[in-house]
C-alpha cells in the first residue's frame, strides 16, 4: 500500500487510477483532485516536519492496532 502524499489515505498500488511521477519517482493518490493539487505544487506535500511525520506515524500505528481508517477526502 501506499500512501497518497496529499491526503494521507492509503492507496493500492495495483488498483490506483491516479498516479504522478515527480523527480524519478512515482507516487499514487486516491482521487483526480489529489493528483491535481499535488501537480500543481508537489513540494508542499513532500515537505514534512517532524510533527507532521510524528502525526503520521501515530495515525498508522492506529490503524495497525486498531483498524482505524483515515478520513476520506472526497
Amino acid at each position: 500500500m501506499a500512501i497518497d502524499p496529499v491526503c494521507r489515505n492509503y492507496v493500492d498500488e495495483q488498483q490506483a487510477q491516479h498516479t504522478a511521477v515527480y523527480q524519478n519517482r512515482l507516487y499514487y493518490f486516491c482521487c483526480p483532485s489529489c493528483q491535481r493539487q499535488f501537480e500543481r505544487e508537489p513540494g508542499r506535500y513532500l515537505r514534512l516536519g517532524w510533527w507532521q511525520r510524528f502525526l503520521l506515524g501515530l495515525q498508522e500505528a492506529n490503524a495497525r492496532e486498531f483498524g482505524g481508517k483515515r478520513p476520506s477526502c472526497h
